[in-house]
């Protein structure tokens, strides 16, 4: 199966939401190392509103 964020630019918001989903611990532990690792993703994906999280 395909990583999800090789994806085009257009899915890499659910690669930041994942981000979200990691960093408020919704349904799952709340890391925030993990949440900046989706954020990274959907950055280098091209999907920019994602790359200020991807810094913190």
């Amino acid at each position: 199966m395909p990583d999800a964020c090789s994806l085009p630019v257009s899915v890499h918001a659910g690669c930041a939401y994942l981000g979200n989903v990691y960093l408020n611990g919704e349904g799952v532990k709340a890391d925030a190392v993990q949440a900046v690792s989706w954020y990274q993703k959907a950055c280098a994906g091209g999907y920019t509103e994602a790359c200020a999280s991807a810094r913190k």
